[in-house]
């Protein structure tokens, strides 16, 4: 009997060998089971966090299959996020993930969504065992990404399976029929043999899916095209090289992420290492020294700097202090709060007024899209054109920001005018 599977798939390859000898195990009986009825939605609230569960082989629809395999589908995690972003009760949404991937059937449905919800409300996706091929898809539309650190992450890639048969059929004394209307229509089928063409033609299919697939890293992780296909080979990464290679934010467990959502409840940003966070939940555990935080981290005070060095921060510890200090802020001034200690501003520099060029938007916007072709994210193209070119960077914001001088002086600061 044909097993009711979509033949196109994003999983980790164990598994999916794994899953192959399970369906030949398994009785046609076994496999006619009922779908499963209405199965309650893989999602819970605690205390103003949808926790919601992608674990397990992905699917398309809840069925018996997903029943048997202990799976989720996407149909279902698509319905839980979309209600939890118009849920009021729901400050943020924390994604669940332990799966090894699986069918593409509704997997773009899901990504939307998560990138949708992501735009009203905190997403965050913590990973708890395995986020490999389809899983880590729906992972990266996620605004941050934890996970512990023995935990695999990557196997990015789109993958089918063919089997020609049609020397074996032959040998059995057994003539396979397609009667069909054209020549792909049997492509595939049981004992017809599998020409080039045929093998182009799923190719061409497959390479569609692995587009797909890697533009929505790219849109969701923010990461340069070259930079994503650099490591969608197939590969998997412990947590720690993840990290290094930008698919994850950090390395924590699902209950301190999930503590700092709640402690966050009814902010808009997201959860970062805080200063207090023990060194060992991140990689780069040797405290930095005075030098190393004043090049990462320039127009700090000096008691700021004095601050990290008793707390034995390291780079990474620091420069995300320093960010969440400056869109402090920038947030301050935004409320018209005025002027807060810890950043310098470019009067207190000495910076003085500066013409505006009214030509500067879209001079800067130029410049940027220039080194984004390049391969460059394009926060790190903001920053390298605004350091090149002060002048016109301090254009830019002034005819974007006419109305708060002290927005200007906080974004020109924060890129180290």
């Amino acid at each position: 009997m044909t097993i009711p599977l979509d033949n196109f798939w994003s999983i980790e390859p164990g598994a999916g060998s794994k899953l192959e000898a399970a369906l030949n195990s398994l009785s046609p009986e076994t496999l006619r089971l009922p779908a499963v009825l209405q199965p309650a939605l893989p999602m819970e609230i605690i205390r103003g966090v949808a926790v919601v569960d992608v674990a397990g082989l992905l699917t398309k629809r809840p069925s018996s299959f997903s029943l048997l395999f202990d799976g989720t589908s996407t149909e279902q995690v698509t319905e839980a996020v979309t209600k939890a972003a118009a849920d009021d009760r729901v400050k943020s949404i924390l994604l669940r993930i332990d799966s090894p991937g699986g069918s593409c059937a509704g997997l773009a449905e899901a990504a939307d969504a998560i990138l949708a919800a992501r735009a009203v409300k905190p997403v965050v996706a913590s990973v708890c065992g395995l986020c490999c091929s389809a899983a880590y898809l729906l992972a990266s539309q996620a605004g941050q990404i934890f996970a512990h650190r023995m935990d695999l992450i990557g196997c990015i890639g789109s993958k089918m399976m063919l089997y020609d048969f049609s020397k074996m059929f032959t040998e059995a004394g057994i003539r396979a029929v397609p009667i069909d209307t054209g020549p792909y229509k049997s492509a595939g089928e049981p004992g017809t043999e599998i020409t080039p063409a045929h093998e182009a033609y799923f190719q061409g299919i497959v390479d569609q899916f692995f587009g797909d697939f890697i533009q929505s890293i790219v849109r969701g992780r923010r990461m340069p095209e070259a930079a994503v296909r650099k490591v969608a080979d197939g590969r998997v990464f412990v947590a720690g090289e993840a990290l290094k290679l930008r698919l994850i934010d950090g390395i924590q467990s699902f209950d301190s992420t999930l503590a700092a959502l709640q402690e966050g409840a009814g902010s808009t940003k997201y959860p970062v290492f805080s200063e207090e966070t023990p060194m060992s939940l991140h990689m780069d555990a040797t405290p930095a020294t005075l030098q190393e935080i004043q090049q990462a981290c320039p127009g700090m005070e000096s008691d700021w700097y004095l601050g990290q060095l008793q707390r034995q921060a390291t780079l990474t510890q620091a420069q995300t202090a320093a960010l969440a200090e400056k869109d402090r802020q920038l947030a301050a001034a935004q409320v018209g709060t005025g002027k807060k200690s810890g950043v310098k501003t470019l009067e207190d520099r000495g910076g003085g007024a500066r013409d505006v060029n009214p030509d500067a938007v879209a001079e800067f916007n130029d410049q940027v899209q220039e080194k984004m072709r390049e391969g460059m994210t394009r926060r790190d193209a903001v920053r390298a054109v605004a350091k090149r070119n002060p002048s016109l960077h301090y254009s830019y914001v002034s005819a974007t920001n006419s109305e708060n001088r002290q927005v200007q002086d906080l974004i020109a600061e924060r890129f180290s005018l």
